[in-house]
């Protein structure tokens, strides 16, 4: 094959373990001792045999393993690092201790700039762990801020404006109360669909947008009305979180005898187009143990999708009760972090430990599974068919794990050594849409030093006004002790 002189081509020689896509039966393979060639944003090549065109750089991959970028498809990056170390220890009983009644909401930075602070950190994460594309949500503050962190780091973002027409708020240790907006959510609606269209039009090839509805709880029937005719209009996806914690799902029975899952298929929300964010409070979910057993059958039927988060859920003490149980109904799983850590080869270790002892089986869940789930699972339930797998006509995502790296050492299966053992600690180098973001585990694009300090400043000065923000006005120690006491 020859190459245009009018893009840079990359050669990867002697690749030991090049994770490839085999067309013919839809699935990743190993090809051993393979090369491979990228040109501008395209992989151009390969296969067994050395390229034949003319390279203008060329990389001895003789001692790595090649694998597609990673595919996150479930994060909120402008408010998580606010939470490190300071949440794992919390939660309300009275709450099934979820933290988003009490916890999170004392931490989140609103300044557009500390948010895109906490963004950049979070990106910078998310590279140095493999992950190429993320799918961001959170209630926009500023577009160039928020869109900027991304094209700063280099990560193929998708921008999600969350949206509501109400709030919830816990106003007392036992009791949480739903307010409905003033204006039915129709500045919260307007906000979300200017980031949108604004995040359609940024003149990136590596920003895109689809909608973010909060959850069934915060969104009413109109404004979910309002989002699927926009969303057929538009062609875009739409991704919310739905099923995530017991109050919303009893919350939802309250209102109308249908829990949150049959609530949207109802309304028309599920389908081939439609993330579910969590889905883990699902009807015959032991927390709650309803009548019905159907929700993971509605969402099977409608081809309706779903982000798996399994680490913050597992910290809480929840778990998705059977990943086997969805996957045999059809649902495409993809993961996500949702918060810190931003590592997806250590949300891959989770899903598929956590996913055994769901189901007390160990062939519940393969390493085949979630590396699917981290890959082409994630792409598919975002629309793309060009990441998360590498082929000739796709996007150069990839990854070049060090299979020298002592945590993947002694070596049979690189994979697995990387999902059991080495995490992130092999990640070598990392290419986005064809442009090296990562060398020899350090970021190419940003300062993370410099990043880590800004973000430092302002957790210090965040958590210094947490008596304002908390409701009974409790300082840091009270709210969040540290694990130890402090002499």
């Amino acid at each position: 094959m020859s190459s245009s002189t009018t893009k840079s081509v990359t050669v990867f020689k002697n690749i030991d373990w090049l994770v490839a896509w085999d067309e013919a039966n839809a699935s990743h393979r190993y090809l051993r001792n393979a090369h491979l060639a990228i040109e501008g944003d395209l992989i151009i090549y390969l296969g067994k045999e050395p390229f034949q065109g003319e390279a203008h750089r060329t990389v001895d991959a003789s001692r790595a393993m090649i694998m597609p970028g990673l595919v996150n498809i479930h994060c909120h990056t402008p408010s998580s690092p606010m939470f490190k170390g300071r949440i794992e220890d919390m939660g309300n009983p009275n709450f099934w201790n979820n933290k988003l009644y009490e916890g999170i909401g004392l931490f989140m930075v609103k300044d557009a700039k500390e948010q895109a602070a906490a963004s950049r950190l979070s990106l910078a994460e998310m590279l140095l762990a493999g992950t190429t594309t993320c799918l961001d949500m959170e209630y926009p503050e500023d577009d160039d801020e928020w869109i900027g962190a991304f094209v700063e780091s280099g990560v193929r973002g998708i921008i999600s404006p969350i949206y509501a027409s109400s709030s919830v708020d816990a106003i007392s240790n036992s009791k949480l109360t739903w307010t409905d907006f003033a204006d039915g959510g129709k500045a919260s609606w307007e906000r979300a669909i200017r980031t949108y269209e604004y995040a359609e039009a940024y003149p990136s090839d590596l920003i895109t947008s689809m909608l973010a509805p909060n959850c069934p709880d915060l969104n009413s029937p109109e404004q979910l009305r309002d989002t699927m005719d926009f969303a057929r209009q538009k062609g875009c996806k739409v991704h919310m979180h739905a099923a995530m914690s017991p109050s919303e799902f009893h919350e939802m029975i309250r209102r109308n005898g249908r829990t949150p899952i049959q609530t949207l298929f109802d309304q028309g929300v599920l389908g081939p187009d439609t993330i579910i964010g969590h889905g883990v409070i699902v009807d015959n979910h032991s927390w709650v143990n309803w009548h019905t057993r159907d929700d993971i059958a509605l969402m099977g039927q409608t081809g309706t999708s779903l982000s798996h988060c399994p680490t913050v859920y597992a910290r809480d003490g929840y778990k998705l009760e059977s990943y086997r149980r969805y996957r045999k109904a059809g649902v495409t799983i993809g993961l996500g972090t949702d918060a810190c850590p931003f590592n997806m080869i250590e949300e891959m270790r989770s899903a598929v430990t956590i996913g055994r002892i769901s189901d007390g089986d160990m062939y519940a869940v393969s390493t085949a599974d979630v590396f699917n789930a981290a890959t082409v699972d994630g792409a598919r339930a975002i629309g793309r068919d060009d990441i998360g797998r590498l082929a000739v006509g796709k996007k150069a995502d990839l990854v070049v794990v060090d299979i020298d790296n002592d945590w993947m050492k002694p070596l049979y299966d690189p994979i697995r050594s990387m999902i059991y053992h080495a995490a992130e600690r092999a990640v070598k180098d990392v290419y986005v849409n064809g442009r090296q973001v990562v060398a020899d585990g350090e970021l190419l694009t940003m300062d993370r030093k410099a990043i880590t300090a800004e973000l430092t400043r302002i957790a210090d000065e965040n958590y210094r006004r947490a008596p304002e923000r908390d409701r009974r006005g409790r300082g840091m120690e009270e709210i969040s002790p540290h694990v130890f006491d402090v002499v």
